[in-house]
């Protein structure tokens, strides 16, 4: 896999088969204690997201280039996905 220059791509660099789900929790951090799940795993080297190592061996690095989305997006454009 290679990745193209100048193009804004997410990553995650997995160990294989020591990749390992654990069971999902209830977390009540979200404004006025709103529940959400949340899902630990086990085996991932690094994800990477807009050029960034935000996890590396499944600890946050802190880094967080990534934006909040809200609502309805528009489809990608052919131009913007590479092809």
């Amino acid at each position: 896999m290679s990745i193209a220059r100048q193009r804004w791509k997410d990553v995650s660099h997995s160990l294989g088969s020591l990749v390992r789900c654990h069971a999902p929790e209830v977390v009540y951090d979200l404004p006025a204690e709103s529940p959400r799940l949340i899902q630990h795993v086990d085996g991932y080297r690094y994800t990477i997201c807009s050029g960034e190592v935000i996890y590396e061996d499944g600890e946050p690095t802190g880094a967080l280039p990534g934006k909040l989305i809200r609502g309805p997006q528009p489809a990608p454009s052919q131009a913007r996905m590479g092809s």
